[in-house]
């Protein structure tokens, strides 16, 4: 779910191709928007004893539990439909380097074109964050630098939105050493077997 709300350049190859590998199915569907993908892993994974108030737990009963469950997916459910065009306006501007917001609005299933740009400042809001730097543990909270999350970075100016190359250089470190493992564990497995 974390993934298809906030897309992130900071994913590890590995872990996304396990997640491709196992959860395709589920991966299509939560990139297609479909509410009943978010209810289903929402009432799988979220924790059952998170009350959003104190509860009274000598008279907690399972109706409140769920109760409380509905309420925190009702919040999250107003949230996704929120960013529901984040990923398509997202996608059209990772194939341009500058477009105007007028045809960025055709594109984005003809959206008015104050709509578009409040999804365009929510979706730098939602992929930007405080990078800390240096000792955590002093300095004030808000101390850091502010980051993008995101694999596009844009910015708006007189009604074009102008889109900054982030491609980040792919390394090979993971591909090489997972191969080197398995080169490894074959070459003591052949030595194994002639012994």
């Amino acid at each position: 779910m974390c993934i298809s709300l906030c897309p992130q350049r900071s994913v590890e190859d590995s872990v996304m191709q396990h997640l491709q590998d196992k959860y395709a199915d589920q991966l299509a569907r939560l990139a297609k928007g479909e509410d009943s993908m978010y209810e289903e892993l929402y009432g799988y994974a979220a924790p059952k004893s998170i009350y959003p108030a104190v509860p009274n737990y000598p008279e907690a009963n399972s109706r409140e539990i769920i109760q409380s469950l509905n309420q925190q997916f009702s919040v999250l459910q107003t949230e996704i439909r929120q960013q529901h065009k984040l990923p398509l306006i997202r996608s059209y501007l990772k194939l341009y380097t500058t477009i105007s917001t007028a045809k960025l609005a055709a594109f984005a299933e003809n959206t008015p074109e104050p709509d578009l740009r409040a999804h365009l400042m929510c979706l730098k809001h939602k992929t930007i964050g405080l990078l800390k730097t240096g000792n955590t543990a002093s300095g004030s909270p808000l101390a850091g630098q502010v980051v993008s999350s995101s694999n596009v970075d844009f910015f708006v100016e007189k009604g074009v939105v102008h889109i900054a190359d982030t491609r980040v250089a792919p390394t090979f470190v993971h591909y090489f050493t997972k191969h080197i493992e398995k080169l490894e564990a074959q070459c003591a497995d052949l030595s194994s077997r002639a012994a």
